[in-house]
């Protein structure tokens, strides 16, 4: 201390070195320059402060995120192994999301990413750290991304399949993104635990609705494949609320998937599921529900199997015809009231009568995108509707509205686009503009967090600078 009590003053030399320290070891590891990490390492150890290992755990950014952090969202191994070799630790290093190494690299997805998954691995990161708000780990993000090479290595270390994150399990994940290679490699990974394929998720989504919702064929196939009960694999427990005829709803996609050996054929399960309801007093009610549930899983294959109608004989019949336009025009008044919840419920039992009304579809999606709204049953009624009467403009513009509420931009300008084509309204083009526009926006914000994570070194030296000047003052 200064005679008089005062602090002495911080020799501004002692800052720069400090700054220009945390910069070079930052910098390095985030640009994989092996020698420079290893200098800057070396230089820590000489200052005695901490040494090489509280520089590798304890230097963080404005994120809490660590050197390993930024080397493995670029994918630079030999830096990780570098820093690693000093501190094991901080394999499992949390930012202030929870996000680790681990999970950096496979968000990364840098052309070295698989080698820093290994190498972490290698050093005892934990395959099933999570991430607070998605609560997601890094076998959620590499099935949702198709990052195959992740998603094996990931389950060799035993990355655990059952997981929940606010979407669902990993399989809930690549089932909604069409990820059919991650699908197929986590189904092989549950082995002897079929069960596991029909648990639903958060919204009581099991992955073969979400899959089928978002017209993923293949990944659809390929949750179905040596499954009989379609019901169970859609619904989860509820599969005896289905009775027949919405189960063969669903014939062309069990059609395209194998049968075990000694198992029924799907019509076999379908009718044990119609008898256990036909004894039930609200029988009437679990079929339009069944015929619901169905419309809304199966975008894709429930459109062949509207198609097949006409060639297995059991087309509509004229009186059913005329019912379900009966109920059309109820749920009309009803929306016109804005009892959207009545009018959902005339659609539907219109839909039950003649499920190849196209008009009815479109507008029971409608009825779905109010409040309270079910925005995936709105996707799968447009969509439906949209295959069985392509000339329907209005149908384009219910599938793009109901995508645009599931914040799929890019789809619902796909979609508005083709209805342009048949009607170029204004509605449909405003519809389109706005998909664009919310589009580039989302880009913009990811470009600008890229941007972010540049000044994130920056930032934290600024930091780091007044922390080393209080505590030289303290010294002092």
């Amino acid at each position: 201390m200064a005679a008089g009590g005062a602090s002495q003053s911080v020799d501004p030399a002692v800052l720069r070195e400090q700054k220009e320290r945390l910069l070079a070891f930052f910098t390095a590891a985030k640009d994989g320059d092996e020698r420079a990490l290893k200098v800057s390492l070396e230089s820590f150890e000489a200052a005695r402060d901490g040494g090489a290992k509280a520089a590798v755990l304890g230097m963080r950014d404005a994120h809490r995120r660590t050197a390993l952090h930024f080397a493995a969202n670029q994918g630079h191994s030999g830096c990780i192994r570098i820093m690693l070799e000093h501190c094991k630790d901080a394999a499992n290093a949390a930012d202030e999301d929870g996000a680790t190494p681990l999970i950096m690299a496979v968000l990364g997805r840098a052309p070295g990413a698989i080698d820093c998954v290994e190498t972490l691995i290698e050093f005892g990161a934990d395959v099933n750290a999570r991430r607070e708000r998605e609560m997601d780990t890094a076998l959620h993000i590499a099935s949702r991304n198709g990052f195959m090479p992740a998603v094996e290595r990931l389950l060799a270390a035993s990355a655990d399949p059952t997981l929940h994150s606010v979407v669902g399990t990993a399989l809930h994940e690549a089932a909604a993104e069409g990820e059919t290679a991650a699908v197929n490699a986590i189904i092989k990974s549950v082995g002897s635990h079929p069960a596991w394929l029909s648990v639903p998720g958060p919204r009581s989504a099991t992955p073969l609705l979400l899959a089928a919702t978002a017209g993923h064929e293949d990944a659809s196939r390929a949750l179905l494949k040596g499954h009989s009960s379609v019901a169970e694999l859609l619904w989860g427990a509820s599969k005896d609320s289905c009775d027949a005829e919405s189960l063969d709803s669903l014939s062309a996609a069990t059609s395209a998937a194998a049968v075990p050996s000694g198992a029924g054929a799907a019509g076999d399960s379908a009718s044990a599921a119609a008898a256990a309801a036909s004894g039930a007093e609200d029988a009437k009610a679990a079929a339009v529900s069944a015929r619901e549930q169905a419309a809304c899983a199966t975008v894709e294959e429930e459109a062949k199997a509207a198609d097949a109608f006409e060639n297995d004989g059991s087309a509509t019949a004229e009186a059913d015809a005329e019912a379900a336009l009966a109920k059309k025009a109820e749920g009309n008044a009803a929306f016109g009231k804005k009892q959207y919840s009545k009018a959902e419920g005339a659609y539907s039992e219109g839909v039950a009568l003649d499920p190849r009304n196209a008009a009815l579809r479109m507008n029971r999606s409608a009825a779905r995108l109010a409040p309270p709204s079910n925005n995936l049953g709105a996707l799968a009624d447009a969509v439906m509707a949209r295959k069985l009467d392509a000339t329907l403009a209005k149908a384009y513009f219910r599938e793009g509205s109901a995508r645009m509420a599931l914040r799929q931009w890019e789809e619902a300008a796909n979609v508005f686009f083709d209805g342009l084509k048949l009607s170029d309204v204004p509605e449909m083009r405003d519809g389109f503009q706005e998909a664009v526009r919310r589009g580039k926006a989302d880009h913009a914000k990811l470009e600008k967090a890229k941007l972010a994570q540049e000044e994130e070194i920056r930032i934290e030296a600024v930091r780091a600078e007044k922390r080393l000047r209080r505590a030289l003052e303290r010294k002092a």
